[in-house]
């Protein structure tokens, strides 16, 4: 359901089927790599492997809370243009518009 939510609110329309297959991609593959080295984490952390999950859940929450902008009740545009807006160390990619014309 939150892959569904934020590829139709990151994605114009034309590309929403191929965020789809790639954000699909993706979770097969890291639950995949996650199956294969657990056995090592529980071996390494033996009853403390939930410290790993908890650290992750923690890291997603903070950059969720302080990074991403609220997008309800706006736009496709408006929404486009607050993520284009989002500084990362000190760059933004927000950029102005400019009308040419030719004459």
């Amino acid at each position: 359901a939150a892959a569904t939510t934020l590829s139709n609110e990151l994605f114009i329309q034309s590309d929403r089927v191929a965020a789809f297959v790639l954000m699909g991609l993706q979770r097969w593959f890291m639950i995949s790599v996650l199956g294969l080295i657990f056995p090592f984490i529980i071996d390494g952390l033996s009853s403390y492997c939930f410290v790993l999950f908890a650290g992750v859940c923690l890291m997603g929450s903070l950059y969720t809370f302080f990074l991403l902008p609220e997008t309800k009740g706006k736009t496709l545009v408006e929404i486009s243009e607050e993520f284009k807006a989002i500084t990362v160390c000190g760059k933004s990619f927000l950029e102005e518009e400019k009308v040419e014309t030719k004459l």
